[in-house]
C-alpha cells in the first residue's frame, strides 16, 4: 500500500514520529489543504446539522440559522460509517419502508443504506506486573519533564507496543485475529482504573462474519441513529475469539511475561472451559471503534455506491469514507480509509476509470 507522506512524517510509525503523537491530518494532509478555502464557506460559524438537497447542502448552524450551499460539480460525502448513512437516510436515500416509518419522504429507494455494519470486536485480559516497567508513572513530573524537554520517555509510547497477526485454525487464507500487548492497565474503554503496575493482553477479531445495521430513530437530525451491531452473532466469530483467549493465556504463561506476571486482574478468575470463556467474552467484548460497510460499494444494483464511489440513483454525489468498504479490512481501518480518499480524489480528477 502506497501512501504519500511528506519528509517530516515519513518515519511515523504507530502514530508516533519524533516522539510526538500524529493524527491523520498531520501525517497525510499537512500542507495539502488551503485552509482559507476550507473556511470560506463556514463564515465563522459551526455547522451542526446537514441534509443533502438537489446537488446542494442544507445546513443548520450553531445558532439554528438555515444555510444553503450549492455544488457546481459534485458533493463528496465523508461523514464516516455512522454519519454518512445517517445523512443519506435523513435526505430520503435509503430503505423506503423505514424512512416512511420515521417521517422521511423517500427520494431514492436504496435498501442497503445503513446495512452491512461491521466493526472489529476485541477483548482484554489484564495482569498485575511485578516490575516497574509499565506506563503507570507516565503522568508523574519526571516523565512529563523528560518528554517536554527531550521528547523521550514513557509519554512517547503508543501504548499498544507489540502485536501479532495469527490464524486461529488451519486452512485460513490469512490471519483472522490480531493480538496486542500494552504495558498498562486498560479495561472498560479506559474508564476503569487500577492503582498499580500492570500490563494488558488483547485480541481483536479481524474477519467478523456478523453484520449489523444503522437506522434513524426519527426525522430529527438531533436524534442519534440506532445502531444494532449483532456482534458475535455468528458461531465462527465466537469460536475465533475463544481460540484467541487461549492463545493469550499461553503467552501470559510463557517467558518473558510469566516471570513478571502477578495476579490476574481481568478476569480475576481465569475461565477454563469453552463455555466459561464464551460467557466471559460476551460480558467483556468491546469494539475497536472501526465501524465500516454501511454504504457498501459494489458492481451489483443493491450496492449503495458503484466502483467509482458514486451513490446509485443520485447524480453528482460520491461517498469517500470507511462506509463504502464491502468487507472490513483485516487490520486497522485508518490507513485504508485514507487510501479511499486518495482513490476518490483520483476518480474525481478523472485520472482513473474505476
Amino acid at each position: 500500500m502506497h501512501m504519500r507522506l511528506d519528509k517530516r512524517h515519513e518515519r511515523s510509525i504507530g502514530g508516533i514520529a519524533g516522539g510526538d503523537q500524529h493524527v491523520a491530518q498531520e501525517a497525510v494532509a499537512a500542507g495539502a489543504l488551503d485552509r482559507r478555502a476550507a473556511e470560506a464557506g463556514a463564515e465563522g460559524g459551526v455547522v451542526e446539522q446537514k441534509q443533502l438537497s438537489e446537488r446542494g447542502i442544507v445546513a443548520l448552524g450553531a445558532h439554528r440559522e438555515l444555510r444553503r450551499a450549492r455544488a457546481r460539480r459534485e458533493i463528496i460525502l465523508s461523514a464516516g460509517a455512522i454519519g454518512s448513512p445517517q445523512l443519506l437516510q435523513l435526505s430520503g436515500i435509503g430503505p423506503g419502508d423505514h424512512l416512511r416509518e420515521v417521517g422521511v419522504e423517500p427520494a431514492v429507494e436504496s435498501p442497503g443504506v445503513g446495512g452491512n455494519l461491521q466493526d472489529h470486536p476485541f477483548f482484554l485480559t489484564c495482569y498485575e506486573s511485578t516490575v516497574n516497567e509499565d506506563l503507570a508513572d507516565a503522568e508523574k513530573p519526571a516523565a512529563l519533564l523528560r518528554y517536554a524537554f527531550g521528547r523521550k520517555g514513557l509519554l512517547t509510547s503508543n501504548v499498544g507496543e507489540a502485536m501479532a497477526f495469527i490464524r486461529t485454525r488451519p486452512g485460513l487464507p490469512a490471519a483472522d485475529v490480531q493480538l496486542l500487548f500494552g504495558p498498562a492497565y486498560y479495561h472498560d474503554h479506559g474508564f476503569d482504573t487500577f492503582d498499580g503496575h500492570a500490563f494488558s493482553l488483547a485480541a481483536a477479531l479481524l474477519t467478523p462474519r456478523s453484520r449489523g445495521r444503522l437506522r434513524l430513530r426519527s426525522s430529527d437530525p438531533d436524534d442519534k441513529p440506532e445502531l444494532v451491531g449483532n456482534h458475535l452473532a455468528e458461531p465462527e466469530d465466537m469460536a475465533a475469539l475463544v481460540a484467541a483467549f487461549r492463545r493469550l493465556r499461553e503467552i501470559a504463561d510463557s517467558e518473558p511475561l510469566s516471570s513478571v506476571r502477578g495476579p490476574a486482574l481481568v478476569p480475576t478468575e481465569i475461565p477454563e472451559s469453552d463455555e466459561d470463556i464464551e460467557a466471559f467474552l460476551r460480558g467483556e467484548t468491546e469494539l475497536l471503534y472501526h465501524p465500516a460497510g454501511t454504504c457498501r460499494m459494489g458492481g451489483d444494483p443493491e450496492s449503495v455506491v458503484d466502483p467509482q464511489l458514486r451513490v446509485r440513483g443520485v447524480d453528482g454525489l460520491r461517498i469517500a469514507d470507511a462506509s463504502v468498504m464491502p468487507v472490513i479490512t483485516g487490520g486497522n481501518t485508518n490507513a485504508p480509509t485514507m487510501m479511499i480518499g486518495e482513490k476518490a480524489a483520483d476518480l474525481i480528477r478523472g485520472t482513473l476509470t474505476a
